[in-house]
């Protein structure tokens, strides 16, 4: 798995925040469409920033291109419906007997059938001015073929 220079800002925003304060820090990351933004984060039961909460998301692709940690968006997305779309997933949760945290996401296929050749972790923070999303993670994978009606269970972990 190759971890986006997103997550990794972020995951320091968190590990150096002062444990008193809801309020943890101001960062710059980059949106799915390559511009910085700068966001307030605050801590709590969920990651939130100034103007809204996050929810998790991942996307399927085509594309075997290794991923790099400066990726915005996923390489190549199905051009078929819900197969392209991102898709939101469960929020995170730790299982302290593996020591993970995990998050999962659920895609049931409709559009066709294909190969996926990638999966993306994305975070979409709600602002007033709409929603953001922000990479966390790309990942190729060997080839894996669906057909409709097949679910997609895609899990992301993070091992503490």
């Amino acid at each position: 798995m190759v971890v986006n220079d997103n997550f990794g800002k972020l995951f320091a925003l968190f590990i150096r925040a002062p444990a008193t304060s809801q309020f943890l820090a101001q960062g710059d990351f980059r949106d799915s469409n390559n511009v910085s933004r700068t966001l307030d984060i605050y801590g709590g039961q969920t990651w939130i920033t100034s103007s809204g909460a996050t929810i998790s998301k991942a996307q399927v692709g085509t594309s075997p291109i290794a991923p790099t940690r400066q990726d915005f968006k996923i390489g190549s997305p199905f051009g078929n419906s819900p197969e392209d779309s991102l898709v939101n997933g469960s929020q995170p949760t730790y299982n302290s007997g593996l020591g993970k945290i995990v998050q999962a996401t659920l895609i049931s296929p409709t559009g066709g059938s294909g190969t996926i050749k990638e999966v993306v972790k994305m975070a979409r923070w709600r602002s007033s001015g709409g929603a953001l999303d922000f990479l966390m993670s790309r990942n190729t994978i060997p080839d894996t073929s669906f057909i409709v009606g097949q679910a997609i269970n895609i899990e992301h972990g993070l091992v503490i």
